[in-house]
């Protein structure tokens, strides 16, 4: 890397203005922008239990082969960093290593190597996989961008960071081959940002795109998420912060507002001074999953739950009983409809299974297609949901029979209405 160029100020504050403007003009901006009604939707009370069949033709279960090189860490995969699969390969992160499955579950590779040596990584940052490009990137802590093929075949190694020297990098995306996009934070100004890196015969040049202006930041947080970008088919989106309201879309060096929330009320503050960080009023939206037709969305409603419940949770080795106030919601591209699920039961959050009467069903992959999503389960919780029926399938039973309560975990694939 020989050198960075920074944008104009001008550019960047028509930018900053353009992205970060009241609700009113975000409306304004862009024929492709889709507003969801939140506000509406939660004063009118609007919450109903809504149906697998209604969504899914059909289930199948893939259970990951289990074996010592196989062995997910601790039995968590980071989903939030790869969101998509192919019809042929899974990729999962398990917070230390990618490794990759074929279609019927066996072990194939894990991708990359750990170390200090060229082409080596001494811990995963951030990862992004571009299927329809046969890429693979992960950001090592260094800094520095290894591209590999699906195949696990290092193309190329990047430093990036003589031109993020006081930034710490978080999420990545790529929004084509060549050309890397970054959230950081200035460890000086503790700005959080977009950065673009172009490479043009190893050159880069960032472009500083936004500032965050949340105030929330400065009250609680000292980090940034690492998982702001997610891809669906060949469309790469960037939302920064579980407090924003906009999802933008990425294209060449520029983002594009795509999806607008519409919180009103609900939502966060402008004003620090009006914030209640002790009783939370406001929205948080926690995860979010695209496919060609939905947009699958979970939050956290805090005071605003219309089903709150307590549930037993484990953290730093602890367990303890913590109030859960998710709220589900599914937003329907073609129709434009807003749909916030109701619990069926309480406690029991997603889609009411009555496709094989098993656990109930919230997606967090997608087919690069669009024509399947899929929920990984624990292969315990497995067990004991899917042992218990009266008249299991025999394609369930058959997965019975091949793990136990240490094996990695099981698949669920659901294959999408037209």
């Amino acid at each position: 890397m020989t050198r960075t160029r920074l944008i104009s100020t001008s550019v960047f504050l028509s930018l900053f203005i353009t992205l970060f403007s009241c609700s009113e003009e975000k409306d304004k901006q862009g024929k492709d922008l889709r507003k969801m009604d939140f506000e509406t939707e939660i004063n009118n009370h609007n919450y109903t239990v809504q149906k697998l069949s209604d969504y899914v033709e059909s289930l199948r279960y893939v259970p990951l082969e289990t074996n010592d090189n196989s062995l997910i860490d601790g039995g968590l995969l980071y989903t939030d960093y790869i969101r998509q699969y192919n019809k042929n390969d899974f990729f999962f992160f398990d917070g230390k290593r990618v490794l990759k499955f074929d279609s019927s579950g066996k072990y194939v590779l894990e991708i990359g190597t750990k170390g200090q040596g060229p082409n080596e990584y001494t811990a995963i940052r951030s990862v992004d996989i571009d299927f329809n490009n046969d890429r693979i990137y992960l950001v090592n802590r260094a800094v520095s961008v290894i591209e590999y093929t699906l195949a696990g075949e290092v193309i190329r190694s990047t430093h990036i960071n003589n031109s993020l020297e006081d930034c710490f990098v978080f999420g990545l995306g790529v929004p084509e081959p060549g050309s890397y996009a970054f959230e950081v934070r200035s460890q000086n100004t503790n700005k959080y940002m977009l950065a673009f890196f172009d490479n043009i015969n190893d050159e880069f040049a960032l472009k500083e795109l936004i500032a965050d202006p949340n105030p929330f930041q400065k009250i609680r947080r000292t980090y940034s998420t690492a998982y702001s970008f997610y891809r669906t088919n060949d469309d790469l989106f960037f939302y920064q912060d579980n407090q924003a309201d906009t999802i933008y879309s990425v294209k060449n060096q520029s983002i594009i507002p795509a999806y607008y929330f519409n919180y009103g009320k609900y939502g966060m503050p402008r004003n620090e001074s009006d914030i209640d960080v002790d009783n939370r009023t406001f929205i948080e939206n926690e995860r979010l999953l695209h496919t060609n037709k939905f947009l699958f969305m979970k939050f956290f409603f805090n005071t605003y739950s219309p089903e709150p419940f307590k549930e037993e949770v484990m953290r730093n080795g602890f367990k303890f009983a913590a109030s859960n106030t998710s709220v589900y919601s599914i937003f329907d591209k073609t129709s434009g409809d807003l749909r916030l699920l109701k619990q069926f039961k309480r406690g029991s959050l997603g889609l009411l299974n009555d496709i094989d009467n098993g656990l109930p069903f919230w997606p967090s992959i997608a087919s690069i297609d669009g024509d399947e999503v899929a929920m990984i389960c624990p292969a315990d919780k497995f067990i004991e949901t899917y042992s218990s029926l009266s008249n299991p399938s025999d394609e369930i039973k058959k997965v019975l029979e091949v793990i136990d309560e240490e094996s990695n975990p099981v698949v669920i694939i659901a294959k999408l209405k037209r």
